[in-house]
């Protein structure tokens, strides 16, 4: 599965995005980050709960964390919004902050997720006024 970081102004911007992604995925300038195994919901869980320092149960009751927001190519391509607690976390994030958030999901020795955590803050930081939002292409 891949899986794309991007920033949007709202979601009604997003069902804009997917209503054109056939025509033209990577023309629209919202796909920033592509990258392999980093599942908003599971994968990053442990990393979300470290930065924001809010348990699972109080990051799953948070509505906006996973929000479905539409699909393309019958399930092939989904849309989720990223909570605003997580982008505000990844915007205020040290380099140290965003090592211990790696390492909490893959050990110390995680340079790749360094690295991945970086860039995603730093889209979170550039994108101040923006949400964030995950598509998982299966």
């Amino acid at each position: 599965m891949q899986y794309g970081y991007f920033a949007a102004a709202d979601d009604a911007e997003v069902v804009r995005i997917l209503d054109r992604f056939d025509e033209q995925a990577e023309g629209t300038g919202h796909f920033e980050l592509v990258v392999k195994h980093a599942d908003p919901l599971e994968d990053l869980l442990p990393a979300e709960m470290s930065l924001t320092g809010r348990t699972e149960a109080e990051l799953e009751a948070d509505p906006r964390r996973g929000k479905f927001l539409g699909e393309i190519h019958d399930g092939e391509l989904a849309v989720l919004a990223l909570s605003d607690v997580f982008k505000e976390a990844l915007s205020g994030a040290s380099d140290a902050d965003l090592r211990v958030a790696a390492a909490a999901i893959a050990g110390p020795s995680a340079e790749d997720v360094v690295s991945f955590f970086k860039s995603l803050a730093e889209l979170a930081r550039r994108e101040a006024s923006h949400h964030l939002y995950c598509w998982i292409s299966l």
